[in-house]
């Protein structure tokens, strides 16, 4: 199983796709800009930035009042574990609802531990919380390179 969703589909009606590259330096906007374009508090943002999420980490936690959710891929978290932490305590209007495991180049992206040295991490502003425990994997995660095989995730207590 597979899941495809065509891109264009996906931005018919109210949604917008803004094609900009966010991040500090020539030729790119901040967050902040991006913001002030729209005018809304519903706002679903994903952020792909290959390893230049740390420096956005601070501006999404300025705008998060007008989040309804935020996806976010952590590049090298063995290198910034402590700024992932900081960023998800301070993100006090959201919480974390989904983690998935990044595979992009197979087993060259585990850790000694065997864990995956990237994520996406999937934030929540709904109140709703589940009565039941979720089958996890869930059908809809998806390898990030279908080549390789699904990491798995090891959580302790």
């Amino acid at each position: 199983f597979y899941l495809s969703i065509d891109y264009k589909n996906f931005f018919k009606e109210n949604r917008i796709h803004f094609r900009s590259a966010i991040g500090i330096g020539t030729n790119l906007i901040s967050i902040n800009d991006v913001f002030a374009k729209i005018n809304s508090n519903d706002i679903f943002l994903k952020i792909d930035i290959e390893g230049s999420e740390y420096r956005v980490l601070n501006d999404i936690l300025g705008v998060q009042e007008k989040l309804s959710g935020l996806v976010i891929e952590f590049h090298n978290i063995d290198l910034h574990m402590d700024k992932i932490l900081n960023f998800v305590n301070n993100l006090s209007l959201l919480k974390i609802v989904h983690i998935h495991g990044q595979n992009p180049g197979g087993k060259d992206y585990l850790d000694s531990k065997g864990d995956p040295t990237q994520i996406e991490v999937t934030f929540s502003s709904t109140k709703t919380y589940l009565d039941f425990e979720p089958q996890i994997p869930h059908k809809l995660d998806q390898p990030s390179d279908s080549r390789f095989e699904e990491v798995k995730l090891n959580f302790i207590s």
